[in-house]
């Protein structure tokens, strides 16, 4: 029994339906790692034939290939700009938290408030589970895109 459980745990770790999908966003067309990217190989073209950025230029490559093919629907580029700004909001939240000193309603209205961009967050991630679970279906190691 114990060992089914710590199975389908495993599972559930590994499966690309329900895994985080951790920093998938930032590889969208102006996601943060993407854009980061593009900066480096402008400024330092040579660095384009080092396996690392070969992988990633392959990556984005069929990241654009399917979201003109397959999800010509999904705005990919507003969704990364949503997670990242939400994510942006959360941490300030955080950050006050941690400066401590505040009174207890204003802890709590805190909490609150960074529990609902967590939420809005994770909606706006799982509009990119299709995208995500497909770059899947063609060979990609979903640990690596995340």
């Amino acid at each position: 029994m114990v060992e089914e459980t710590e199975e389908a745990e495993k599972l559930v770790q590994t499966d690309p339906a329900t895994m985080s999908m951790g920093n998938f966003y930032t590889n969208m067309p102006g996601g943060v790692l993407r854009t980061d990217y593009e900066s480096v190989i402008q400024k330092k073209p040579h660095l384009i034939n080092r396996p690392r950025f070969k992988e990633a230029s392959l990556l984005f490559d069929e990241i654009d290939r399917l979201l003109e093919t397959e999800f010509p629907d999904l705005d990919a580029k507003q969704i990364a700009s949503n997670i990242g700004k939400l994510q942006g909001s959360a941490f300030k939240i955080r950050g006050e938290l941690m400066r401590g000193g505040l009174p207890e309603d204003r802890i709590e209205h805190l909490i609150q408030q960074r529990a609902k961009l967590h939420e809005q967050s994770r909606k706006e991630y799982e509009k990119l589970r299709p995208l995500f679970l497909r770059l899947v279906d063609r060979g990609h190691n979903p640990n690596n895109l995340t």
